[in-house]
């Protein structure tokens, strides 16, 4: 066995009466993901694509999982070739059959061109070696093998396989062209793959609850050791001083790059758009894959959700509003993007492109702005509502 993977999608009828063929194909390092009918298997294949490196299709099958016996046709494989012809990924199908009508037929042998007969050990071995060489023209297999530690991200104990497809668009960018030239677009993903992470040190308790309801760049501050701005004290740093430092720039130069706003201190959009060069965007997206493979890291030392309320510590000068201290008000935005009501201001991602200038809302918890802007509004809005 060597220390790849190849994913393949499998629809077959009796898979469940095939254990000998499930071993035999993990010899080859193939994991076959199987399924019975038409509609579960080209489900799955159409909504991670970027998962599978080729397909094994019988000639019969269901067209629905919870189909009987004497339902299957061979109708259905054809039905499944259309649906993968309609795909923005090409597949090589490959077809496993015990149906002499099928294995037999010029016809069927014209539509399909790589049929393997069940039962015949050559056949079998040819079939395994054919998906194997079918996956590694695939360039979301090449990726994902040449960056396996950062695709271990994609555990649902860490981030979930909702991770693999923005990562592996991320390194088809790079790795296609060097005349690639981005635009701030291009750099929005990595944010919100930033962004996804940080939900997931939500659940785990990591981040506390006041920090990651006051945003991106509080929370940037918190992970980053910055005892001065979060309003938290570490008991111990969570990050090297080399990754604290690269991974709070990542985080300011993609939040910069996604405002268009004067007085903006790098102004990113105008510099990517005027240099014309991939190397920035570059930079980022692996300073981002150093962070990632740090996340699985620092996760697998926290996986405990009630103990790591005690990695940290409030600070005793940071103060709750009450009810009674709420504020109901207009909202504004200020020269420089920020909304606000009166002297709180308001996260931006929760406001922009949900609620319009001069809405009313209430505030109904806020804690002391600690961020650049406290002189001007010293008081954060956590919570609020449209009334």
């Amino acid at each position: 066995m060597s220390n790849k993977v190849y994913n393949i999608l499998w629809v077959d009828d009796e898979h469940e009466d095939m254990p000998a063929f499930k071993r035999l194909a993990l010899d080859f390092d193939l994991k076959l993901v199987p399924f019975k009918s038409l509609d579960a298997g080209m489900a799955e294949l159409e909504r991670n694509l970027v998962l599978y490196d080729s397909v094994l299709l019988d000639a019969k099958f269901f067209e629905k999982e919870d189909d009987v016996a004497d339902t299957e046709d061979t109708d259905y494989v054809h039905r499944a070739k259309e649906r993968i012809l309609q795909l923005p990924k090409k597949f090589d199908i490959h077809i496993l059959t015990g149906q002499a009508e099928a294995f037999d037929s010029s016809d069927f042998k014209k539509a399909f061109k790589k049929v393997f007969k069940k039962g015949i050990s050559e056949d079998v071995e040819a079939l395994f070696n054919s998906l194997k060489v079918s996956a590694e023209g695939q360039l979301d297999f090449q990726i994902r093998n040449e960056y396996k530690r950062v695709f271990e991200i994609g555990n649902e104990k860490y981030l979930g396989s909702k991770i693999y497809e923005p990562i592996s668009n991320l390194l088809k960018q790079i790795k296609t062209t060097n005349d690639f030239e981005p635009t701030k677009d291009n750099l929005l993903p990595l944010r919100k793959i930033i962004e996804n992470s940080f939900d997931r040190l939500f659940e785990l308790s990591i981040i506390p609850e006041e920090i990651y309801k006051t945003g991106l760049n509080p929370t940037v501050k918190f992970l980053c050791n910055n005892k001065n701005n979060s309003g938290y004290s570490l008991v111990k740093d969570f990050m090297h001083p080399s990754m604290a430092y690269f991974f709070d720039n990542l985080v300011f130069i993609t939040q910069d790059s996604q405002h268009d706003k004067k007085g903006l201190k790098l102004n990113v959009d105008e510099y990517i758009s005027n240099i014309k060069s991939p190397y920035l965007f570059k930079s980022l997206v692996f300073q981002l894959l150093d962070y990632l493979i740090w996340l699985k890291q620092f996760i697998d030392e926290n996986p405990n959700r009630e103990l790591n309320a005690n990695l940290w510590i409030k600070d005793k000068n940071i103060e709750i509003a009450t009810n009674e201290s709420y504020r109901m008000g207009q909202l504004e935005q200020d020269e420089k993007g920020h909304y606000h009501i009166g002297k709180y201001v308001l996260q931006y991602r929760k406001i922009h492109g949900n609620y319009d200038i001069g809405d009313k809302l209430e505030i109904t918890k806020s804690i002391e702005n600690t961020s650049t802007t406290k002189d001007k509004y010293p008081f954060f809005a956590i919570s609020f509502k449209q009334i």
